[in-house]
């Protein structure tokens, strides 16, 4: 299907942001429309008409199979899920039984992009001419249902605040709940239905859509305030938005992970082997355009805020117009933070603690790129010393029952130490209750030559975990190669920053720490960097901002 089709060339508003993106913008935005939501209502409509009772496999796990599990929950079929290739060691999946090889009356193929067998008999998915028609209609009225929803809030006395993004993490749900506070209305707009619970309770409003229902509203709205959020390989998508952006409406891009960071144009060539690993065969083109995407938004939005330090702006020589930057991080918000005493007793031998995602160790994650994060050189360093470590990883990451299969290394250290565990996490709401009684949170890592992360990602970075850490009252302990993260405690006195040589001498350096001070810094910190407190910024940024554009406007008009 050719989504983009719905979006003629004359719908286009600026023509230099699909400039940014080239000529295979069309081919980026159906790569984004695919509605999940919808195509599982369709799957469930056609299955009705034609099998009303009976068994039911649904076939591979991506983010249709949770909504197939919910839809079909309360209908009178016996449902089980055939993982295919997916080496889960998971026997449920969101409550339904997984089963290899299952055969049933009617099978949902829940992999859009797998279409082996699609004329099978009792095989019903998106090149079925039922499920088809069905996903037209249905597509069809959701955005009836979208548009209306929207413009519905649009037109409500309260401001409103339109947080879009595929994924987004934890510093969108601390602004989202203290923007509320100050009489906003926040509403998140997620293209992965996966995420829906992950951000329940924080906005007031979820939407789940696809990027091109988005975009046919969003190119005839007034008013809007878009607060869109990049990471690797997925800068073309507020370009995306930019490009139907009407005049009266605003965007505020957030930079996290950065590809010209990450990866430094320099080292490109001997990076292109391993991110082709990761990212396939297209990634170097995938590159270029991404760094197309960072080089437009820095000039074109409305404004950039950015998650690490003032260094980000320079380095896009953003000085020009700062007035269009804002840093701001993911502060401590009172709902997650824990009641800590600086009195408490001075540990004879500390517990640290790691929390925040770790990725896979695979071959789809090479060392070269990953080897930093996935932690088990650090972990090993750290704890043949005879220290106390453990490390929550992100409970969206990989299901528990999976660790076997990607977290190997750690799971035998665990063994192998007992000293250590490496455990599933909690989110934000829990996190931190959990670790408040540990001594120290880590941003370390042990970081080795066969690395090859640009520089720039770790001198710039100031990352979540930090201010996680802050609301358990745990001081920071910070590789002095993080300049910015190591600067940023030292500067409001919540951590200290170590060199590899300290780190290889923990338990010395630990001795020396003043931890009264450090604990009475963590308490000043989080009061002083206090979301309720910063919020403000942000809501003066996003007035600014949108007095700028006016102007602009006006000029344009004279």
């Amino acid at each position: 299907m050719n989504l983009s089709d719905a979006l003629t060339d004359t719908a286009v508003l600026r023509t230099a942001a699909l400039a940014a993106l080239g000529d295979g913008w069309r081919e980026m935005l159906n790569g984004e429309s695919f509605n999940h939501a919808v195509y599982a209502q369709a799957l469930i409509t056609v299955l009705r008409q034609y099998l009303p009772s009976g068994t039911v496999a649904i076939r591979g796990i991506s983010p249709v199979t949770g909504l197939l599990c919910e839809q079909l929950a309360d209908l009178p079929y016996r449902v089980a899920i055939d993982p295919l290739d997916n080496s889960t060691n998971r026997r449920q999946y969101c409550g339904v039984p997984l089963q290899r090889g299952r055969t049933a009356d009617a099978v949902l193929n829940a992999l859009v992009a797998n279409k082996a067998n699609a004329t099978e008999a009792g095989v019903l998915g998106i090149d079925n001419p039922d499920v088809e028609l069905a996903y037209a209609l249905l597509l069809n009225q959701h955005r009836r249902d979208l548009a209306e929803r929207l413009n519905q809030r649009l037109a409500a006395t309260a401001p409103v605040v339109l947080f879009v993004a595929k994924n987004a993490y934890y510093n969108q749900l601390r602004m989202s709940v203290s923007l509320r506070r100050q009489g906003f209305y926040t509403l998140a707009v997620t293209f992965n239905p996966d995420l829906r619970d992950h951000k329940a309770g924080y906005f007031d409003e979820i939407l789940s859509t696809d990027l091109l229902s988005f975009l046919l509203w969003l190119k005839g709205a007034s008013g809007a305030v878009i607060h869109t959020q990049g990471w690797l390989f997925r800068y073309h998508i507020p370009v995306l938005i930019d490009a139907f952006l009407p005049s009266s409406c605003r965007q505020f891009v957030e930079l996290m992970d950065l590809n010209s960071f990450f990866f430094a144009p320099d080292d490109l060539p001997q990076l292109l082997p391993y991110m082709r690993q990761t990212w396939g065969d297209g990634v170097d083109a995938m590159q270029k355009v991404q760094l197309a995407c960072e080089t437009y938004l820095v000039n074109h939005v409305d404004g950039v805020v950015y998650q690490g330090s003032s260094r980000i702006v320079d380095l896009f020589d953003g000085a020009r117009r700062r007035m269009r930057w804002l840093q701001f991080l993911c502060y401590p918000l009172p709902e997650f933070c824990v009641t800590a005493n600086a009195e408490r007793p001075i540990p004879e031998q500390p517990r640290l603690v790691f929390a925040g995602g770790v990725p896979p160790i695979n071959s789809k994650h090479p060392a070269e790129l990953f080897g930093d994060a996935q932690l088990v050189d650090t972990v090993e360093t750290i704890i043949s010393q005879g220290l106390v470590l453990d490390v929550y990883n992100n409970p969206l990451k990989i299901a528990e029952e999976d660790y076997a299969n990607v977290y190997t290394a750690h799971l035998t250290l665990a063994e192998q130490y007992p000293n250590y565990r490496f455990l599933k996490g909690e989110l934000p709401e829990r996190i931190a209750q959990i670790i408040s009684t540990y001594d120290l949170g880590l941003i370390v890592y042990d970081y080795s030559d066969e690395l090859l992360v640009g520089p720039e990602h770790f001198k710039t970075l100031i990352p979540a975990k930090l201010f996680m850490y802050l609301e358990a009252g745990l001081p920071v302990l910070v590789s002095r190669r993080a300049e910015a993260t190591a600067e940023f405690v030292e500067q409001h006195r919540c951590g200290v920053a170590i060199s590899s040589a300290q780190l290889h001498d923990l338990p010395n350096f630990l001795q020396g720490l003043d931890w009264r001070e450090l604990r009475e810094g963590v308490l000043a910190a989080r009061e002083y960097l206090c979301m309720d407190k910063q919020i403000q910024r942000l809501i003066a940024f996003y007035q600014l901002c949108g007095q700028q554009r006016k102007a602009l406007l006006a000029d344009s008009v004279c």
